[in-house]
């Protein structure tokens, strides 16, 4: 998704820069991109590997970015993985690469994104964050999933995916005002790399039933680059709804009738305030968990 996203993204006359962990994925990659377009009209650059489990990674790319550029006009949060385990300090590896590696990236390029002239961040969700039982103000929620050894078994993709959206939430509420605009997606289920891990058998049952990467950009590109979306539109899926005023049934923003992009209500739990509250308290427990992070 994320080299359909970039391709699609060149061809409009972005300078995209790939953000990859492996420098040798990312230089063929572009070598890719070059082929399709040689001639611009924009191009896809590569400064430095990119891994968001690693907090010295995360800041070392930041380094170089904010030296690179005085303006950062779109940053897309796309990386994401459905297996992971334990890493350095009992850190849930899922958790940071899905959720607080982009929290913390987006926070170090904060200064050359409102530098720019009606930047957007697109943060990319998904339908699993309808699953997500959260409490979310109550920080041993998120300690228990960004911390491996205590999240009891579950999963904490769903966790990341509904973070996703109160990530986008909050950055819209601190940065509006200097003309920053935050939209969560959905992809879709998508026949992307992100299986990568399941067995091999089932990669033909996905390929039939699931949208191909192209169509799985689709939310991400009209996310980064409509003009037009109403200022109360959070959240992009892929699926036709029959009211897209109320919040998808799940299996529809699943397996539904593919139409690119429409705009649609995210489930979040019931705060009281629209998640506004859950989102101001997930950031804060952000930056404490970036703190002990780097310890």
């Amino acid at each position: 998704i994320g080299f359909e996203t970039s391709l699609s993204l060149v061809e409009r006359g972005f300078e995209v820069v790939m953000a990859c962990r492996s420098e040798d994925k990312a230089l063929k990659a572009i070598q890719l991109i070059r082929r399709e377009y040689p001639n611009g009209p924009g191009k896809a650059v590569f400064h430095a590997p990119l891994d968001l489990s690693d907090i010295k990674s995360v800041n070392a790319f930041s380094t170089k970015i904010n030296d690179y550029y005085d303006k950062v006009d779109l940053l897309i949060n796309n990386a994401g993985r459905i297996y992971g385990g334990e890493i350095a300090n009992g850190w849930d590896e899922m958790f940071l690469t899905n959720y607080l590696g982009h929290f913390l990236l987006t926070k170090n390029l904060i200064d050359r994104l409102v530098a720019a002239e009606n930047p957007r961040v697109v943060n990319v969700s998904s339908v699993m964050h309808h699953f997500s039982r959260s409490n979310a103000h109550d920080i041993s929620y998120w300690n228990k999933f960004a911390r491996f050894g205590r999240r009891c078994g579950e999963s904490s993709y769903s966790p990341t995916k509904l973070a996703a959206l109160y990530f986008t939430l909050e950055l819209n509420r601190r940065y509006q005002s200097q003309g920053l605009r935050a939209i969560a997606v959905n992809p879709g289920a998508v026949n992307s790399d992100i299986w990568r891990e399941m067995p091999r058998y089932l990669i033909p049952i996905f390929r039939l039933l699931y949208l191909n990467s192209k169509q799985g950009s689709y939310t991400t590109v009209a996310a980064s680059m409509l003009k037009n979306l109403p200022k109360d539109v959070i959240y992009l899926q892929p699926y036709h709804q029959i009211n897209p005023k109320v919040e998808p049934w799940p299996p529809t923003e699943m397996l539904g009738m593919f139409v690119g992009y429409l705009a649609t209500k995210p489930r979040l739990p019931n705060d009281g305030t629209g998640g506004e509250l859950s989102a101001q308290a997930l950031w804060e427990i952000s930056d404490q968990l970036v703190k002990d992070w780097g310890n």
